[in-house]
């Protein structure tokens, strides 16, 4: 964690707009990420990885109650972005000032050659889409993109039980409650570790998944 947050102060002092990657895995996790978001207001724009284990299952449901219970700890708009997790928008964006998704389907699809349609119930579908040899697939890579948006955009997802913890997370022996050092982000002097931060990051760049 502590590494995570250094990185994230090397690149907003040199002028970087960057979000802090959110990497929690228990509950303490969590709790220590939001005391020190709303302890240092310069942090505006975090990020959340749900393309790989932390999408899976139930588990998606648990990190993303985790991350709306940090905005609410921390008390002042955030903005998310996050990868993967496209389902849980509608929940997440109770919570968040702004949440953006890069999201890579629509073009590895495209280089498939599928293209997107949407049923009568609002389901998003991929169909066969075959091109010449040589032809340019910059109109149906259009084509894909505004559809799998306008899926995200119309979709109607059911609410989660967000009921918060009513007291702090207890200390306990167990390897998934317990991180190996407490008080390591609260020791952190930022102004000590780098040259500062920069006042008022904006934006985040978004590339595509390779």
């Amino acid at each position: 964690m502590k590494r995570i947050l250094l990185a994230w102060t090397e690149m907003a002092a040199a002028g970087l707009p960057a979000a802090l990657h959110i990497n929690g895995r228990t509950l303490h996790d969590y709790v220590r990420w939001g005391e020190l978001i709303a302890e240092r207001r310069e942090i505006e724009i975090i990020a959340f990885e749900f393309g790989t284990g932390c999408g899976r299952g139930e588990r998606i449901d648990w990190h993303v109650a985790q991350l709306c219970a940090l905005a609410d700890r921390v008390g002042r708009p955030l903005t998310l972005v996050i990868r993967g997790g496209g389902r849980k928008l509608g929940e997440l964006r109770r919570y968040f000032a702004h949440v953006a998704l890069i999201e890579t389907e629509a073009f590895s699809r495209t280089i498939r050659r599928r293209r997107a349609y949407l049923t009568e119930t609002g389901r998003l579908k991929w169909a066969k889409f075959l091109t010449p040899k040589g032809a340019p697939i910059d109109d149906l890579l259009a084509h894909n993109v505004a559809l799998v948006r306008a899926s995200y955009e119309t979709s109607v997802k059911p609410a989660l039980d967000l009921r918060q913890p009513t007291g702090r997370a207890r200390r306990t022996a167990r390897r998934d409650s317990e991180p190996a050092q407490p008080g390591l982000l609260r020791q952190l002097q930022l102004p000590g570790e780098t040259r500062g931060v920069a006042p008022e990051p904006q934006g985040v760049i978004a590339t595509a998944k390779p």
